[in-house]
């Protein structure tokens, strides 16, 4: 009888443990998948909504980037590129400066999978998404006339 008290509570540890184990694994593999960061224009720059979304966040972990809001000027596509891993960016809620997306806006961003352009896109600058080998879809408003040289290469 004590034999079988005993194997009981070492399968009920056992148990125990290989949950615990899961949750784990599981949080190292959703939490990085769950991480984005949103901004909203409120009488500040675009670009500074973006960092003051940040609080603390390890940049490497933020996988989407949401502006639903303001005006995007220079700075404001040069802090996007200061997300290292980010995969899809949108900001069709938003408006870009003169509806131009300047020139090298966001340029090899090696893990960039997604974006949607601004609402008011009239230009896309010379090589402005150049260098995104993962690149599989952009969503381009019907406002869209000019795209610049090299725009989209590699």
């Amino acid at each position: 009888m004590r034999k079988i008290k005993q194997d009981t509570k070492k399968n009920v540890i056992r148990v125990i443990m290989f949950i615990m184990s899961i949750v784990m694994i599981l949080s190292f593999v959703i939490l990085p998948l769950a991480m984005d960061v949103a901004a909203e224009e409120d009488n500040t720059a675009v670009s500074a909504a973006i960092e003051k979304a940040k609080d603390g966040t390890d940049l490497n972990l933020i996988k989407k980037i949401s502006v639903s809001g303001g005006t995007l000027n220079s700075a404001d596509y040069g802090a996007l590129c200061g997300y290292p891993n980010t995969e899809i960016i949108e900001l069709a809620g938003c408006e870009t400066e003169d509806g131009v997306i300047p020139e090298n806006a966001l340029q090899s961003r090696n893990q960039l999978q997604y974006i949607s352009l601004p609402k008011n896109t009239v230009t896309i600058g010379a090589r402005a998404f150049s260098g995104n080998r993962v690149l599989l879809k952009i969503s381009i408003p019907s406002t869209l006339r000019n795209i610049g040289d090299y725009a989209f290469e590699g």
